[in-house]
């Protein structure tokens, strides 16, 4: 197996008895395989999923040394970071961690623990707590669309793209505050991520006509018989269904539809979208 240099004082991986002992190293790619290979032999199943997610943002340079630390025990057993590892293999991208050795192996099983931080968390701590959870959802789905799916999860960005994608889209809070104060109007029933979802792809085209749709979605005001507001408000007040409170991409297609047929000064009697329909651009 290759050396694993901790630093110039403690040398070589130490697999000692005298207790636990820490250290910032380098780790490369062949290094992080022979771990795998050799070391990883008492651990969960490991998720594809989650090593693409952390292997990207390798790749990407957005990889931080957050202080959590790749974890053996005193026989040299891998106890903690192996999708962490396996992500520095997919990702042949070399990382910087701190290495904890000489840990009692019964120590994995308190290991990850703690609550996981959401992006909500994220940005409730720099200063963005009013929509924080709304905005989060907002840059999940928006990513995720543009990656081409609303449903496959391994397309979910991680919390480093999200924050790079808020960065060069500052808008999407606006969106938030637009999805947050619509859901609480009377008679609309969606999930805050599609009314969100919504208004931002509308806005990308006009957002002074994104927020006459939005305004008028909201107090149903002035909207006559066959308008595709109406229409869309009237399924979001009677449909019964969780599809309503969920994130469905069904219910996004019947924005997308109504914002269409209105741009284009078109009425409709009905709003429908079926599993199998192609999906519906926005114009």
């Amino acid at each position: 197996m290759s050396t694993l240099t901790l630093n110039p004082i403690t040398g070589n991986l130490d697999t000692g008895t005298d207790g636990p002992r820490s250290g910032l190293m380098t780790i490369t790619p062949a290094q992080a395989r022979d771990i795998l290979a050799e070391r990883n032999t008492r651990n969960r199943t490991i998720s594809p999923i989650h090593v693409a997610k952390l292997a990207r943002d390798m790749a990407g340079g957005n990889f931080l040394n957050n202080g959590d630390s790749i974890r053996f025990a005193t026989d040299g057993t891998l106890l903690d970071g192996q999708h962490r590892l396996a992500a520095c293999v997919k990702s042949g991208a070399t990382i910087r961690v701190f290495v904890v050795w000489n840990l009692p192996a019964e120590a994995q099983a308190t290991m990850d623990d703690g609550r996981k931080r959401a992006m909500s968390d994220v940005l409730q701590l720099s200063g963005q707590s009013t929509h924080a959870k709304t905005t989060a959802s907002i840059l999940r789905r928006t990513i995720m669309l543009e990656r081409g799916s609303l449903t496959n999860t391994s397309l979910s960005p991680t919390k480093q793209e999200m924050q790079a994608y808020l960065d060069q889209h500052p808008e999407v809070v606006d969106a938030a505050v637009v999805a947050d104060h619509t859901r609480g109007a009377k008679g609309i029933r969606c999930a805050a991520s599609t009314l969100g979802l919504a208004y931002y792809l509308f806005a990308a085209k006009s957002r002074p006509m994104a927020d006459e749709f939005f305004g008028a979605l909201r107090t149903g005001a002035g909207l006559e018989e066959g308008s595709p507001i109406l229409v869309l408000r009237n399924r979001l007040s009677v449909d019964g269904s969780t599809r309503l409170a969920t994130e469905s991409p069904e219910v996004l297609a019947w924005f997308i539809k109504a914002w269409n047929a209105w741009r284009q000064g078109k009425s409709m009697k009905i709003l429908r979208h079926k599993a199998g329909d192609s999906w519906p651009e926005v114009r």
